[in-house]
């Protein structure tokens, strides 16, 4: 029973609407926001649950992904990214290596500094273990260490972000190899890059590189 005075649906409109707030602070879907909440989760900045067709389907056609990958095999970041393909590992929201699962940052976080001994955001080169999840995509957006280029110039090995929403490593200017989700489904796979599909995208390439 309502308390006197007190209206049950106000408070349960109240109580979206602060959700909703939290949100967009966040970064990440409403949708996403509700369930993490109600399942007593805090959701890190920058990271979302689900992605969307668009960003996070296969790439239609073995064309485009024997491009992908033969634009890969010359690049050691884009290479290290694409052995993980097909090899068994799973999406997990929040992870950050291959044998507990992994989501779109800590996937790349993984490959450029575990395995590559590259600084990422806020670790030196090699220091990323993936014992926690590390920088998310918020902070790749943002971090002093790459730089933003065209989109015509994005190559393999490039960084492809959409600022608190999902990031990949380009393996040519219309492929990625990503994590994009949901849980408990095969990460990484390769999949199209489509520029429109979640906001402004930012093409992001690793000082020194070139």
């Amino acid at each position: 029973m309502a308390a006197r005075g007190v209206s049950l649906p106000a408070v349960a409109l109240a109580g979206a609407g602060a959700v909703t707030v939290w949100a967009a602070m966040k970064g990440v879907g409403l949708a996403s926001g509700f369930r993490a909440l109600l399942a007593g989760h805090t959701l890190p900045a920058g990271e979302d649950l689900t992605v969307g067709e668009a960003i996070g389907g296969a790439v239609g056609g073995a064309a485009g992904q024997v491009a992908g990958i033969a634009a890969a095999a010359n690049n050691a970041i884009a290479g290290a990214g694409l052995r993980y393909a097909g090899a068994g590992h799973v999406y997990r929201w929040g992870g950050g290596n291959p044998d507990r699962g992994w989501d779109c940052s800590g996937f790349t976080n993984y490959v450029l500094c575990h395995d590559l001994g590259l600084a990422i955001p806020g670790y030196g080169g090699g220091a990323f273990t993936g014992s926690s999840h590390g920088p998310v995509t918020a902070q790749w957006a943002i971090w002093s260490g790459c730089q933003s280029i065209p989109r015509e110039q994005l190559d393999a090995g490039d960084l492809v972000v959409w600022p608190a929403r999902h990031m990949g490593i380009a393996l040519d200017g219309q492929t990625m190899v990503h994590a994009p989700g949901p849980n408990g489904t095969p990460a990484p796979i390769i999949g199209r890059i489509d520029g429109s599909a979640r906001g402004p995208m930012l093409c992001r390439r690793l000082l020194g590189r070139r």
